[in-house]
């Protein structure tokens, strides 16, 4: 294994936490002088470094045996989540000292050039700037905090109303629920999931589809939560596609037949939920005489798998007939198609 790349990685991650703590303890440091106390502001930073090191080295430590493992494992998403927290909010401190400090330089640069050396001495941070921002800060850190811990399970319902002139007539007012991105390996609070599900199911639609990412990385994690996602019915259907998650692309098998198999494990579970998978195909949705044809394609993205074959899944239909294309990316509807409905995440 070539070390050097995941080596320099480390590096940078070393590199990068270290100024930012340093510069963002300026503001500490500076905040910390007004006590009165030597013994408090000792400890204050003192314990500014310790969690700000104690954090450096779990992301250091985290994302090396991550790399050592060669996959994208569940827990990498706790160290992005980590180390994307850790960053933006020290960024967001650091805008308020470097304005000051480029403000401070412009004013020591006007002292010298009237006053010379004498009585000469660099302008100092001022304390309501340095608390400014500190407090700053704890903005993007409670919001990443509370967004990581609930803001995945604070489920909204969007409504949308279409209009299409060559709509069939039977389907006016005709409505459908889509969701997409369940990644089932992240949600662990399954009540939380059933009120979730709960929204699903007060829509009362008449169509529900789910247009891919059921999983982080494995099948068996939808496991936990099927009893629960297997209750939403629609009267004229459940169906699917796949996203780029459901490949198992991210993670390391130990064969190919191993990752074959759990593709084929997580198509199955699909079913098991009870919806209908679309692999580069189409069925058709009739209502009282009338017809729309409901399309779906396996994944295809702008820098990731591009597996989806449009034109395999129109196959048969005829250019008049109205579609409604599920694809992950809906990219591939602008690209290829211009007769096609998107419906996609």
């Amino acid at each position: 294994m070539n070390i050097s790349g995941p080596m320099f990685f480390l590096l940078v991650i070393i590199t990068l936490t270290t100024i930012l703590h340093w510069y963002v303890f300026q503001a500490v440091k500076t905040i910390t002088y007004t006590f009165g106390s030597d013994w408090w502001r000792n400890v204050l930073q003192w314990s500014y470094w310790i969690v700000a090191l104690g954090i450096s080295a779990y992301l250091v430590i985290k994302t090396y045996q991550l790399m050592g493992k060669g996959e994208f494992a569940s827990s990498a998403q706790s160290v992005s989540n980590v180390m994307l927290t850790l960053i933006v909010t020290q960024l967001v401190c650091v805008v308020f000292l470097l304005g000051e400090d480029i403000f401070r330089n412009f004013q020591a640069f006007g002292t010298f050039v009237f006053n010379g050396f004498r009585d000469f001495s660099f302008p100092s941070r001022t304390t309501w700037v340095s608390g400014l921002a500190l407090f700053a800060a704890t903005l993007p850190l409670f919001s990443f905090v509370y967004g990581i811990k609930y803001g995945k399970y604070n489920f909204q319902v969007h409504r949308e109303v279409l209009y299409f002139e060559d709509l069939p007539d039977a389907f006016d007012g005709f409505t459908i629920t889509q969701i997409s991105d369940i990644h089932s390996g992240s949600l662990k609070d399954k009540n939380a999931v059933a009120k979730g599900v709960e929204k699903v199911l007060e829509q009362g639609s008449d169509l529900f589809v789910f247009t891919g990412d059921l999983v982080n990385h494995r099948a068996d994690e939808i496991d936990p939560l099927k009893p629960i996602f297997s209750q939403i019915k629609a009267p004229y259907g459940q169906f699917s596609i796949l996203g780029n998650h459901d490949y198992g692309d991210y993670v390391s098998w130990p064969s190919k037949e191993a990752k074959a198999e759990n593709f084929q494990m997580l198509k199955e579970k699909h079913g098991d939920l009870g919806f209908r998978l679309l692999l580069d195909e189409h069925v058709v949705i009739e209502k009282d005489g009338e017809k729309l044809i409901l399309a779906g394609v396996e994944n295809w993205g702008i820098g990731f798998k591009e597996k989806g074959d449009l034109q395999k899944a129109l196959s048969g239909t005829n250019p008049n007939d109205f579609k409604i294309l599920l694809s992950h990316d809906p990219h591939i509807g602008m690209r290829r198609s211009k007769t096609v409905r998107i419906l996609s995440i």
